[in-house]
């Protein structure tokens, strides 16, 4: 493990344009889990947490505690795709781990939106 940590760290430290995405992964991730943290609010209404054509009704509801699942999904993304990234790296070099880092970002864009959406929502309630 500890040969692979340091490996990858080596060839990390070569290449600057890897650094530079990373390190924009991290902050737009930090940037969605503050905001969706901050505009998290107990509230004792059941929210919409989301929608379905099948089944009996078509809007299920939930407590308010399912706005966190937001703030767990920002941490995760900066946790697991940087390690991610990382091995793409070891294994597969520079392009494809730049591929993968933005389109991470491009996750991270399109979970910002639609929790904005969600958080306005819920602050209806």
């Amino acid at each position: 493990m500890k040969p692979y940590l340091t490996e990858s760290i080596k060839l990390l430290a070569k290449e600057r344009r890897v650094i530079v995405a990373l390190c924009v992964l991290i902050v737009a991730c930090l940037i969605f889990t503050i905001y969706a943290g901050l505009n998290v609010q107990q509230n004792e209404l059941k929210l919409v947490t989301h929608y379905t054509a099948f089944g009996a009704t078509n809007f299920y509801r939930d407590k308010w505690y399912y706005l966190i699942s937001f703030i767990v999904f920002g941490v995760t993304i900066a946790i697991i795709h940087t390690i991610v990234a990382l091995k793409l790296l070891v294994s597969r070099g520079t392009e494809i781990t730049l591929l993968f880092i933005w389109v991470s970002v491009i996750i991270i864009f399109v979970a910002a939106a639609i929790t904005y959406q969600v958080l306005n929502i819920a602050a209806l309630a």
